[in-house]
């Protein structure tokens, strides 16, 4: 749930926060109040993309800063894989900058632009007047059809499922691929044992074979004496 929300250099906007309540929030006003650039601010919590258009005149950077509370477990788990903690609060900041350094921070820590738009999602829901051209989108069939047969729960049982069945089967493979290895190692090292034992070493044999080539090359001179 979206607690706070904090613009700085936005747009037309100087500074403002908005603290928010359990429940509906509505906030109204008369076109050009600003009701846009929040939702535009939203958009930047949620993972958009960033352009220095949006840093007010004559400044240098924008800034726009939420706080989330109660996180989902589904949001926990992808921070949790990213190497963020949340302890169930979530503070994410955005810095866009004329220069095209912009940052993002999650909860103190740098993150990349695509730690936050996987999880954006689950954050934020922007709807419109043509929120209904999603029904166009056969990516969200799925979601709808789980829905509609609430089946959520069991969705997620089977995702968790078949992740692990994935996490498994690529072990197998992995260990495969190792057993497979080791095998052409060792036949390596019985062809080279082979040989060895074939070419019937001994100790000091290398010793004698430069003994003899250094006669052999000194042949004519020996000779001539």
């Amino acid at each position: 749930m979206l607690r706070e929300l904090r613009i700085k250099n936005f747009a037309v906007i100087d500074e403002v926060g908005l603290d928010l309540q359990s429940g509906l929030n509505i906030i109204t006003g008369e076109t050009g109040a600003g009701k846009s650039i929040i939702l535009n601010a939203l958009g930047l919590i949620a993972g958009e993309r960033g352009s220095s258009e949006v840093i007010r005149s004559q400044e240098e950077e924008a800034t726009v800063e939420a706080l989330f509370e109660g996180l989902s477990a589904e949001i926990e788990n992808k921070l949790g894989a990213a190497g963020f903690e949340t302890n169930s609060e979530l503070v994410i900041k955005r810095i866009v900058t004329r220069s095209g350094k912009n940052r993002i921070y999650l909860n103190g820590s740098l993150a990349p632009l695509a730690v936050l738009a996987d999880i954006g999602s689950f954050l934020v829901h922007i709807y419109g007047q043509h929120e209904h051209h999603t029904l166009l989108q056969p990516e969200t069939h799925l979601n709808l059809l789980d829905a509609f047969a609430d089946m959520g729960a069991l969705a997620r049982t089977m995702k968790e499922s078949y992740d692990g069945l994935a996490d498994a089967w690529r072990n197998l493979n992995a260990a495969r691929q190792s057993l497979e290895q080791r095998r052409r190692e060792k036949n390596l090292l019985e062809a080279q044992a082979e040989e060895l034992a074939q070419s019937r070493l001994k100790p000091g044999e290398e010793e004698e074979l430069r003994a003899s080539k250094n006669v052999l090359a000194h042949s004519e001179k020996l000779y001539q004496g």
